[in-house]
């Protein structure tokens, strides 16, 4: 399925989330507030390089998390995969993953 071009997700992502946008030469990368992600990667405002919900304003507007770009937080993961989670010490993968 073809990605949106970044005007046309911004378009569909206003109403839903603050954005911040940094750019670089020929390059664009999209940040939301909403999920705390990397949601687009641009080069010229074409198509993204990263996968995004076909459906992204139905799952925003139903509070969803799978809107798709890559997510730019560390939680819940410190509760799970650090013996000292306060302290971001001893980190470790769980034997069931």
């Amino acid at each position: 399925m073809d990605q949106p071009n970044l005007p046309s997700l911004l378009n569909k992502i206003k109403n839903f989330t603050k954005i911040t946008i940094l750019e670089k030469n020929d390059f664009k990368i999209l940040f939301t507030e909403y999920g705390a992600r990397v949601l687009g990667v641009f080069k010229n405002n074409e198509t993204n390089f990263l996968w995004v919900s076909p459906n992204i304003e139905d799952v925003m507007k139903g509070g969803e998390w799978n809107i798709g770009g890559l997510r730019i937080w560390i939680s819940p993961e410190r509760n799970f995969y650090y013996k000292d989670p306060i302290n971001f010490r001893e980190w470790f993968c769980p034997k069931e993953l």
